[in-house]
């Protein structure tokens, strides 16, 4: 990876991707034209779902499958990434996904730089999003919004009320790493000068997936690709000590590994990570049963 400084911006060329990011330094507004779109991903093959049934305080009864199954990973097709810029034309997906994984420190750091408020309703179709230095080092700027929504009944009326959490995201890092992710509205804050913005317009997309919940966890591995904090944050310390942190555990992996399976993750130690904390999990409930 290269840095070169001109106009106090700094170029990012991570062999033949170049990355433009943030310094810290007052940054100039732009205004664009609003995008939207309505997408869904493809859900991810159905499992039992847990259940934790107890007629009395010390019955006990819990259905889980024995396996969650590992799907056949699909290879990036290398014409989404060329959409994105035609500076990806004829390469490989995985040396894009190795070079995003040198530029890292600096796309979390624009995670952590944009200060996102979500609207009361309705969903808007692009966000204006300021952009805060908010660590030392110089961050790349978020380029869409994903937003999840949650129904809600509204304490007056109980009428049910609909809630959207919004995540900035790279859109890169999630077309390099995901077969299945679904394509996104063009972005000014892809852009050098958009980048540059204090103020940056953001496209709001709306997304279906099977759980809102594990989001964070994905997006947080996709850019770290830390299998052991991704182990850390599924099982963490003491979560076999009693059946409902086992149920808990269940619950959260099987949400992490639908949501791997619909957006077609193509890193193989994520599975690699599910299949051995799904194991840990099924001995743990054995184990706690029996000796119950």
């Amino acid at each position: 990876m290269i840095a070169h400084h001109h106009n106090n911006t700094i170029q990012l060329q991570c062999g033949r991707c170049t990355l433009t990011h943030r310094p810290s330094s007052p940054r100039r507004h732009r205004v664009v034209s609003s995008y939207n779109r309505r997408l869904h991903l493809a859900k991810a093959q159905r499992v039992p779902k847990v259940s934790a049934v107890m007629p009395s305080p010390s019955t006990t009864r819990i259905s889980l499958p024995q396996t969650l199954p590992r799907p056949n990973i699909k290879e990036i097709d290398p014409r989404t990434l060329q959409a994105i810029s035609p500076e990806y034309k004829d390469v490989h997906p995985q040396y894009v996904r190795d070079q995003l994984s040198e530029c890292s420190p600096l796309m979390v750091a624009g995670l952590h730089s944009a200060q996102i408020f979500a609207p009361a309703s309705p969903l808007p179709k692009e966000l204006q999003v300021p952009m805060t230095d908010v660590i030392s080092i110089p961050a790349i700027c978020p380029t869409h919004i994903l937003a999840f929504a949650t129904t809600t009944t509204t304490p007056a009326n109980g009428l049910p009320r609909t809630k959207y959490t919004l995540y900035p995201i790279h859109e890169l890092v999630f077309v390099a790493n995901c077969s299945s992710f679904p394509a996104l509205p063009p972005s000014s804050a892809s852009t050098p000068a958009g980048n540059m913005a204090a103020t940056v317009t953001m496209p709001v997309v709306k997304l279906d997936i099977p759980s809102a919940e594990t989001f964070p966890v994905l997006q947080s591995y996709l850019y770290t690709k830390d299998a052991a904090a991704l182990q850390s944050t599924l099982l963490p310390a003491d979560w076999a000590s009693s059946i409902t942190g086992i149920v808990q555990r269940a619950i959260m992996v099987q949400g992490f590994w639908r949501n791997a399976c619909a957006f077609g993750v193509v890193d193989a130690s994520v599975f690699d990570v599910i299949e051995d904390s799904w194991a840990q999990i099924i001995r743990a409930l054995q184990q706690t049963t029996s000796t119950s």
